[in-house]
């Protein structure tokens, strides 16, 4: 019998950097609305879930917009959001999760194909992107039903991959391979911070039509106009997130990367950044006066 697998979308309304942010209007259809329509076109996905936090009045208007889209939910602990999806895990005794947080409308649908096929294949605890990083706002992350139950355990919190990485020994994980032309380090996708929302709402007015839009034609729209891509791009990726990227890459504090037909420098959280500023970064790092 196959095993079933839930797309769990990571979302409250009380977001610090940009508050409402999953209810934030693109093109007609909130940010969350977007998240679902996205994941119902990853095929092979045996339902959605909205994972949320008990904060009743604060997030109203998700739950309300969560039930006009016929996504069912579960509101659970503020702080622990891995207990959330092991609820989500009792409620629907799925084999995995397939988590998509808040602030990624636009994440590669094809790449979740590909999760989804090597989960039924090799029954991994952990699928995430092999070649890129987590911390673009196009790529999300796998769970077994196993590693998630094992690792709340242990491990209360919001990092809910934390666990698995940091004893990578007792889980089977597989970085799955993402293609070349997606692989931008160069340009920031992540819904976090007002100048996202500024670039996020801007590809979405020139290039939703009705349907998910290809992250490569976002890449197209954006090298046409590459005023856009400063908006946002200097904007540092939350503690969270840039710890278990740490980890789960063993990142040096900075390094030369082949990102599509591109040579770019990326610092130890990850980021961009341009190389006159590597230089100045090295100057003081190593105290030395770089010719």
């Amino acid at each position: 019998m196959r095993e079933s697998i839930i797309g769990v979308i990571t979302a409250r309304m009380d977001s610090k950097r940009l508050p409402g942010k999953i209810m934030k209007d693109l093109a007609g259809k909130s940010v969350f609305a977007h998240h679902v329509e996205r994941l119902r076109n990853v095929k092979s996905l045996d339902g959605i879930f909205l994972a949320t936090s008990f904060e009743r009045e604060a997030n109203a208007p998700l739950i309300e917009e969560a039930k006009r889209l016929g996504v069912p939910y579960y509101e659970g602990e503020k702080e622990d959001v891995l207990e959330r999806h092991e609820k989500i895990i009792d409620i629907t005794g799925a084999a995995a999760l397939l988590r998509v947080t808040c602030d990624m409308p636009l994440f590669d649908i094809p790449t979740l194909n590909k999760y989804i096929e090597e989960f039924h294949n090799s029954q991994p605890d952990y699928i995430y992107p092999g070649n890129f990083n987590l911390l673009s706002g196009t790529m999300c992350e796998l769970l077994s039903a196993k590693a998630i139950q094992m690792s709340h355990q242990e491990y209360k919190g919001s990092a809910i991959a934390k666990y698995i990485i940091e004893n990578a020994n007792k889980f089977k994980m597989v970085g799955v391979m993402v293609r070349n032309d997606i692989c931008r380090t160069d340009i920031r996708l992540d819904l976090d911070y007002p100048e996202d929302y500024e670039l996020i709402k801007r590809i979405y007015e020139e290039l939703y039509k009705d349907g998910p839009i290809p992250l490569e034609d976002v890449y197209k729209f954006l090298d046409d106009n590459p005023g856009l891509i400063l908006l946002n791009k200097f904007r540092v990726h939350n503690e969270a997130a840039s710890y278990t990227h740490n980890l789960l890459y063993n990142k040096p504090i900075y390094q030369v990367v082949k990102s599509g037909e591109r040579i770019e420098i990326l610092n130890e959280t990850g980021q961009f950044i341009e190389y006159k500023q590597f230089l100045k970064e090295m100057e003081k790092l190593l105290d030395y006066q770089v010719q």
